[in-house]
């Protein structure tokens, strides 16, 4: 617990998978004493990101030509038919709901959504839940990713954030601007202007 007072949340970038006994105990002991709020974060750029599990070498054996694991274990389709379209988004679905699960299984506070859909990143990325299913200018599939997760542990949107309901007394709005489309014209700016 050696953080100040003075702060109220934590964005977590690692460690936040698998917590140790002794990283969950310090992490409810801030949590109960400070009153810090915890929330995991990674980029969500491409389907599974974060929280896909390690194929087992027969799982991988099992791939077929061209398949990836993560779309295999997600669901997803690259098909541009009705029929993929849809299994994308129930992979959509079955993805944020993992979020939430672990979430809950670890007792965090929420999911800080770092979301950079429009900037080069240094490893390879396809923006699958920014590019794909696009309609009219905004994301569908991102869309339907944020509110999957609003269903679970409420909705907060002030830049990349998504906080349980519970919280939004406690962190000031002040410090997180809500970006509008006479701020920004970006996609992701679209996404959050039509929730």
């Amino acid at each position: 617990m050696g953080l100040p007072d003075s702060v109220d949340l934590v964005s977590l970038w690692g460690g936040w998978k698998n917590p140790t006994e002794a990283q969950l105990k310090d992490l409810r002991d801030a949590q109960q004493k400070k009153g810090l709020k915890a929330m995991i974060c990674f980029l969500v750029l491409d389907m599974g990101a974060g929280v896909t599990p390690d194929p087992t070498e027969a799982e991988k054996a099992s791939l077929q030509n061209g398949e990836t694991w993560t779309h295999k274990y997600w669901g997803w389709s690259t098909e541009q038919t009705a029929e993929g379209k849809a299994a994308r988004r129930a992979a959509v679905v079955k993805y944020a709901n993992a979020i939430c699960d672990l979430i809950d299984k670890y007792g965090y506070d929420g999911f800080d959504i770092d979301a950079e859909p429009n900037y080069s990143h240094p490893f390879g990325t396809n923006y699958e839940m920014w590019r794909t299913d696009v309609e009219n200018g905004v994301p569908t599939l991102m869309t339907l990713f944020i509110e999957t997760l609003g269903k679970r542990i409420g909705l907060w949107l002030r830049r990349r954030l998504v906080v349980r309901r519970s919280l939004l007394s406690t962190v000031s709005p002040m410090r997180f601007p809500l970006r509008t489309p006479s701020t920004s014209t970006t996609s992701s700016s679209k996404l959050i202007t039509t929730l």
